[in-house]
């Protein structure tokens, strides 16, 4: 009965996550293959787009979070319930045409992201949960290593280096414009992916 339901809809407006883009794009069409339904997907940070909902200026009708906590503060009020389905871990992503690509390794990782010069990106921890669990990891590294290497990290990942969702990073140390990211594991598989091809 449930599914049935679903042939009511021209169309569903799906808002997800920046890191989700490649799947869900994929989801898309394999949807549309099997139902003739049309997915209509907004990505976007998953802050900025729990705050749209909230603030009722999006139709939706599914949300993916990169973060189970945003889903939950909308349970009740915006959703009647919620699923977690998937996690993801948080990774250091490169390139060959990093700077010490050829170095870094996981013992001397911190060492190359606090040396001078180095570019790193991280999303916008008011916007997107890769963000603000950015500056989670350097507030760890902050109590392990101390704030010299912590701080020299968050200066090499100044605003300028900031975007609002994470796969706007992905996108610009895929074009060698950062050296390395804070990324989520999907996200930089997506980038070794589409480079190898």
């Amino acid at each position: 009965m449930q599914f049935f339901s679903l042939f009511l809809f021209a169309h569903l407006t799906v808002l997800h996550a920046g890191s989700l883009s490649t799947m869900m794009e994929e989801l898309a069409k394999k949807f549309k293959e099997e139902t003739g339904i049309e997915i209509k997907r907004r990505a976007g940070g998953s802050l900025f787009l729990a705050n749209l909902i909230k603030e009722k200026r999006v139709d939706w009708d599914i949300f993916f979070s990169a973060d189970y906590n945003i889903t939950a503060d909308l349970k009740g009020t915006f959703c009647d319930t919620f699923y977690t389905f998937a996690s993801n871990q948080m990774v250091i992503a490169y390139t060959l045409k990093s700077k010490y690509s050829r170095e870094i390794n996981e013992k001397n990782w911190i060492q190359i992201l606090s040396r001078s010069g180095i570019r790193i990106g991280r999303s916008n921890p008011e916007l997107d949960p890769c963000g603000y669990r950015t500056l989670l990891l350097i507030e760890i590294l902050k109590s392990k290593y101390g704030e010299e290497i912590a701080n020299k990290i968050l200066a090499n990942s100044s605003e300028k280096n900031v975007r609002s969702k994470a796969s706007e990073i992905a996108n610009l140390l895929e074009m060698g414009e950062l050296d390395y990211a804070f990324l989520y594991l999907s996200e930089a598989l997506t980038i070794l992916f589409f480079s190898n091809s």
